[in-house]
């Protein structure tokens, strides 16, 4: 029975960790290759480490997400500035 449970666990992990994956890699490249590595540590069996990969995964989509605010925040005030000046 024990072995039933600890088998659901893990799909759902899996299956948690697939709707990750797709989420990051539609953000940036490395945090979808964050998740893989995730993968190969949970296969491995190393929850703990399958754990950090994913949210450094998450991190680095807030980074990037952060970023591309920044530099579209910039781009509108060049824009705003040039249509004032004579």
């Amino acid at each position: 029975m024990r072995d039933a449970v600890v088998a659901v666990r893990d799909v759902v992990l899996l299956v948690a960790m697939a709707f990750v994956t797709r989420l990051l890699a539609a953000a940036t490249v490395g945090a979808g290759v964050s998740t893989l590595l995730a993968f190969a540590q949970l296969a491995g069996g190393d929850r703990a480490a399958a754990v950090v990969m994913v949210v450094v995964g998450y991190l680095a989509v807030c980074v990037q997400v952060i970023r591309m605010g920044l530099l579209e925040m910039r781009r509108l005030e060049k824009a705003s500035r040039r249509r004032r000046s004579p």
